[in-house]
């Protein structure tokens, strides 16, 4: 494990009756890119703010880079800050926004310039220097934004759903700007978002968090694949939940209506419950391992289909599938699945 740029222990942070932050320890590594990922009102962005000193915590401490911050203003310790609304100052050209900070610092004006200049070439905006934002798409204006949080060489930076105003195609261009900016710069990132494709997709790991604690803290790899609990596996992706009784003797879930799914997997027998992916069922020919449903909804998506399928149990899978599974192209349609050794399983 690397060394931990930012430490956070026990902290309490309470608005009313509601717990925003309840008893978090966390340890952010130098350099990793952090996700905190939950829905609106999971406490995300309270635990941004008082790691940032925007807010105050009822109990615990802050550390960043082996220094008690709990009590300091956010001035004091060297993060910098994106937001969604980019904040940047109208009447000032690209250049002077991404070199306030300095001059606030009171660096001498040649080193100015020359650190304007690499953050421009490192948000492949070199040539919009003299521009107002007015003057600026929504995707420049945020690397403008980003460029002005990095000039300053802040510790920590955070990101508080910085691309969540943005069109999708642009924000899936700056989700790749975001991960060559942290390669090149090797600038420790502290990233909220509610959006789990983006969490995936940009982090070394990733903090799920609600109701003020964090569920599981894990690469995206182990979120997705190995979930701590129904929560999370329900929350990161699609997911289908089959009840069923595992009989260990003939290796099945069986079902209430009769019908049985393979199970491999080392489950306890009895109850148990299954989390099962889109992309591990598949429509397939009738035979002794397939479950018989009936389609009741098909919908397509940028090359891929999915098919929500009623079993005979009464309970509801989706399949992820490469154009039209079998000729499989509307509702009513009868069909069989398979699935693929590669389930979840919970207890029930």
């Amino acid at each position: 494990m690397k060394k931990a740029k930012v430490s956070v222990r026990g902290l309490v942070k309470r608005f009313g009756t509601t717990t925003a932050a309840d008893n978090i320890d966390l340890d952010i590594e130098d350099g990793e890119f952090l996700t905190l990922l939950g829905s609106s009102g999971c406490g995300k962005t309270t635990l941004m703010r008082i790691i940032a000193g925007f807010e105050t915590a009822d109990a615990g401490t802050v550390t960043i880079d082996g220094r008690d911050v709990t009590h300091l203003p956010p001035r004091q310790r060297r993060l910098g800050m994106v937001f969604q609304q980019y904040s940047l100052f109208p009447h000032m050209t690209v250049g002077e926004n991404i070199g306030y900070g300095l001059r606030a610092q009171r660096a001498p004006e040649p080193d100015i310039e020359k650190r304007v200049t690499e953050m421009l070439a490192l948000v492949q905006l070199p040539d919009l220097r003299d521009r107002k934002p007015g003057q600026l798409s929504g995707g420049q204006q945020q690397r403008v934004a980003l460029a002005r949080a990095l000039a300053t060489r802040p510790s920590v930076l955070m990101l508080d759903e910085p691309l969540g105003a943005l069109d999708l195609k642009l924000r899936r261009q700056l989700q790749a700007e975001l991960k060559r900016i942290h390669r090149e710069t090797g600038t420790t990132f502290l990233f909220v978002t509610h959006d789990q494709e983006e969490a995936l997709y940009l982090s070394d790991r990733v903090a799920v968090m609600r109701g003020g604690k964090i569920e599981q803290l894990a690469s995206p790899q182990d979120i997705y694949l190995q979930p701590v609990n129904e929560f999370v596996a329900d929350f990161v992706g699609d997911v289908a939940f089959i009840d069923g009784i595992h009989d260990p003797g003939l290796r099945v879930v069986i079902l209430p209506q009769g019908s049985a799914i393979p199970a491999r997997l080392a489950l306890p027998a009895g109850p148990v419950r299954l989390a099962v992916r889109p992309e591990n069922v598949k429509i397939a020919s009738p035979g002794a391992d397939t479950v018989p449903g009936v389609v009741i909804q098909v919908a397509h998506q940028t090359g891929t289909t999915i098919y929500n399928v009623r079993l005979a149990s009464g309970q509801e899978v989706k399949v992820r599938s490469l154009g039209l599974a079998g000729g499989v192209d509307s509702p009513g349609q009868a069909v069989h699945l398979s699935f693929a050794d590669c389930h979840l399983a919970f207890g029930t």
